[in-house]
């Protein structure tokens, strides 16, 4: 089962739908482009990086 979020894609620049690829990485359901997510100490989400667009 694969989490989502609706969220700004730093890819594509739209707000869409991100599902889960594994632990740090989502992927944007519009453009198709593969996120890492970045956390701070607490384990918050701080950012997401383009790994392939």
């Amino acid at each position: 089962m694969s989490l989502f979020v609706i969220f700004d894609c730093p890819a594509c620049e739209c707000v869409e739908k991100l599902t889960t690829v594994d632990a740090e990485i989502w992927n944007c359901e519009g453009c198709g482009a593969k996120l890492r997510e970045h956390r701070d100490q607490n384990g918050a989400t701080v950012d997401l990086t383009v790994v392939e667009a």
